[in-house]
């Protein structure tokens, strides 16, 4: 798995953040920018809170673009936790395809993804698998440092 390169969280005194998510600004044509996760989380429950109060029609590239800007400035707070907010953190995903769509074993009486067969330890929660996709970010920004370092050395 290749890890994007690391830059900052774009939320204004976001200290260290470790970005994990490239937000969607606009799809078309596409801007993207940098969020740790609790910062694209939060962003992403504003548009689809805006999203709900104008019935369920997409939002325009200028909405999502002054959703971000008034986000960013400290205007706009993310919407409080609700029981559904809450019951999509703890949904059942598959740590090694990232599916969530799964079928009751016979044999072994326990999830099995449908898209690659894994079960057991391979089935876990969206929180699981977003603390070893950070372990891994974090672990490959050690990797990049240390090459940073053997490369800085002269050649003889």
């Amino acid at each position: 798995m290749v890890l994007p390169a690391t830059t900052r969280c774009a939320f204004p005194g976001c200290k260290g953040a470790i970005i994990s998510d490239r937000h969607h600004i606009t799809y078309d044509p596409e801007e993207k920018t940098c969020l740790c996760r609790k910062h694209h989380k939060e962003i992403t429950a504003i548009n689809s809170v805006k999203v709900r109060k104008q019935k369920y029609t997409r939002l325009s590239n200028r909405q999502r673009k002054f959703l971000l800007q008034q986000f960013l400035s400290g205007k706009l707070k993310p919407p409080r936790q609700t029981h559904l907010i809450k019951a999509w953190d703890e949904q059942r995903v598959c740590m090694v395809c990232e599916s969530r769509s799964f079928r009751k074993s016979r044999i072994w009486k326990e999830l099995v993804c449908k898209k690659c067969g894994s079960h057991g330890d391979n089935i876990g929660t969206l929180k699981e698998l977003q603390a070893k996709k950070d372990e891994d970010a974090k672990r490959h920004d050690e990797i990049v440092k240390a090459l940073a370092k053997t490369q800085k050395r002269p050649v003889r």
